[in-house]
């Protein structure tokens, strides 16, 4: 068996530093292997070669490769150049330094960030041909074989920080067999940054170090392992004296530090499983070809007219939400708007109009930015796959009680009136001039009425195929930001996001004032499958405490007037309803009605809500009742 190897990875064919590492560490006691991880074939230098990696799947496929056949492992990044201090080769100061201190892990002095200046001059001043390191650049990386075994293949694959808690684990458990060799001096001669950030089993710097911290017993390894921390612990370690006798890390020793029976260290692999569509389930791959069908009649990008859900998705972070009406979502794209530093653009008129939030104007803001509005993914079956089924997306939606749902729904769009072309068409169809009560919208929804977005169910069968989904609540829709906010912060997003109550509902008494039993039923059959998805009870519209039931959408208007503050919010939605009717011209006969209404418009534009409303209502009932 040989003394040691040297194993490096890059994506450049033929380099004049890979050349001369061949000639440099080719000898009797040691070999230099090279790994193009851009699986470049003109590279003759490469003795191996892999295509969609991380950094780290590159050096645990290296050491997959060679494992077994060497005492020492050297891992390097392939900009690194040797030079030696002495007299003697590279090769014969790094041999001579593994057989006489059998380091457990080190590196080998050069460039690097983890010793300070005044630490360097130090290190320079003293002349220690040998001394221990708590932490170091991960570019020269040093294993014994029998820590190698144990280590490798690495537990969560990426890049930076991915093989911290390999040096995490030996200075824990032997810090004087974690040193640094001064004979040889090492030098970075490029600054590339890391190019597997896209790869779909790429997992993020903050996220390794959460995923590893939940590993250790006692959670002191994201608090150690910060490059500030190691900065200053290697002062205490340059003191520690290294020691040369021999030990071996076992698996026993490892559980002193992590729980070597977690799934994710034992079902560790040298390549994480890659998301691409040859390698789905039929039952994955009927599903994007199922979407595909359902989207192609209709807009990729809003699906009106299809049961799917609007969507928004981030490659950049991961993560993709399900839209569906009367669930927050106002608030959710105020979030997005947020995290994202676009401002929105506000009618002059009102201090804020919610619905602006939804405006294709500002919508189309999000196109500067990595997020994506749509489902166009779903045409590229190897995107929808990593989309829709890798690990390491976040994927979330909120859900509502159906019965409160409907109910905001028929408040919002149908009684308050901004769905203009709804309420004329559920007009028509009940053939009643008058205000579209809580009960005539039910029968129209249970008669087979027009679908929307804001009153169909939410449930829809891609929801049972996906991976991670998770639902939120709104009644605890706080604690969708903190998971938010928490899951952001592995992509090191330097802000703390925060939830407004965007488009908060106008108040005209609880639900439950509006139902009976016949029209609960109605709603159940209507939203069969929310109920038996989300675990919503049948009977829960049913309030316990006795409400003066509220039947008329002309009482309504009276509670809303007695009840309601005044904030330009309300002022934009009874403006709306004026304007709405003003403009149906079906609705009233005479020009007397017309000029009316005219009056109430007038009115809104120059007196305060209040008083607004109690005109409001004394007009309107002149001309219904």
């Amino acid at each position: 068996m040989k003394k040691f190897a040297v194993l490096e990875q890059g994506n450049k064919p033929n380099t004049k530093l890979a050349k001369k590492r061949k000639r440099q560490f080719t000898t009797s006691y040691s070999d230099c292997f090279r790994l193009n991880w851009a699986d470049n074939r003109r590279d003759k230098q490469a003795d191996f070669y892999a295509k969609n990696i991380t950094w780290s799947e590159g050096r645990s496929l290296l050491y997959e490769k060679t494992k077994g056949q060497y005492e020492y492992y050297i891992f390097i990044d392939d900009d690194v150049d040797f030079c030696s201090k002495t007299k003697r080769s590279v090769s014969e100061e790094i041999s001579d330094f593994l057989s006489a201190y059998t380091p457990l892990s080190g590196t080998i002095f050069g460039d690097n960030w983890c010793w300070d200046k005044a630490l360097r001059k130090k290190i320079a001043a003293d002349k220690k041909k040998v001394f221990c390191v708590k932490g170091h650049d991960l570019y020269c990386h040093i294993f014994a074989s029998h820590f190698a075994d144990l280590m490798f293949p690495v537990i969560y694959h990426g890049s930076e920080g991915s093989m911290w808690y390999a040096q995490y684990v030996a200075t824990e458990l032997f810090a004087d067999k974690c040193l640094v060799l001064n004979t040889v001096n090492i030098k970075n001669t490029q600054s590339v940054a890391h190019r597997d950030s896209q790869n779909i089993q790429y997992n993020p710097l903050n996220l390794i170090l959460n995923k590893f911290n939940h590993l250790c017993h006692n959670s002191t390894f994201k608090n150690d392992f910060n490059h500030a921390k190691i900065i200053l612990d290697n002062y205490k370690f340059y003191d520690i004296k290294p020691n040369p006798k021999p030990v071996k890390a076992t698996i026993v020793d490892i559980g002193k530090i992590f729980n070597t029976q977690h799934p994710d260290y034992l079902n560790r692999k040298s390549t994480a499983p890659m998301i691409n569509n040859s390698k789905l389930d039929k039952t994955q791959q009927q599903l994007i070809r199922a979407l595909k069908e359902e989207l192609e009649p209709h807009d990729f990008i809003v699906p009106q007219g299809s049961t799917l859900p609007m969507i928004f998705y981030d490659r950049k972070y991961r993560f993709i939400y399900f839209q569906r009406g009367k669930t927050a979502c106002s608030s959710v794209l105020s979030v997005l708007y947020d995290l994202y530093g676009i401002d929105i653009d506000t009618p002059k008129n009102y201090d804020f109009d919610p619905n602006y939030v939804h405006d294709n104007s500002n919508l189309a803001k999000f196109n500067a930015t990595s997020l994506t509005l749509g489902w166009d993914f779903i045409k590229d079956e190897t995107l929808a796959a990593e989309i829709l089924f890798a690990p390491n997306w976040y994927r979330f939606s909120i859900k509502f009680n159906p019965y409160q749902r409907i109910f905001s729904a028929w408040k919002d769009k149908i009684f308050l009136g901004s769905y203009i072309s709804y309420r004329m068409y559920i007009f028509e169809k009940l053939a009643k001039p008058n205000f579209v009560e809580f009960e005539d919208f039910i029968n129209y929804l249970h008669n087979g009425g027009k679908k929307d977005q804001h009153w169909m169910q939410i449930y829809h069968p891609i929801y049972s195929s996906l991976d991670n989904m998770k639902w939120y609540d709104i009644k605890d829709f706080n604690h969708w930001i903190d998971d938010f906010n928490q899951y952001l912060t592995q992509y090191k997003v330097n802000k703390t996001l925060t939830l407004p109550h965007v488009n908060a509902s106008i108040p005209i008494g609880k639900a439950s004032a509006f139902y009976t039993q016949d029209i609960a039923n109605k709603v159940y059959d209507y939203c069969v499958d929310d109920f038996k998805y989300f675990g919503y009870a049948r009977n829960s519209w049913y309030d316990k405490q006795p409400q003066q039931p509220v039947k008329r959408a002309e009482d309504c208007m009276d509670w809303c007037a007695t009840h309601i503050s005044k904030q330009n919010r309300y002022l934009y939605y009874y403006k709306n309803y004026i304007t709405t009717l003003n403009r149906w011209q079906t609705f009233w006969a005479s020009s007397y009605k017309r000029k009316i209404l005219v009056i109430a418009r007038n009115i809104a534009q120059k007196l305060h809500i209040y008083k607004f409303l109690k005109q409001l209502i004394r007009s309107l009932k002149k001309i219904f009742y």
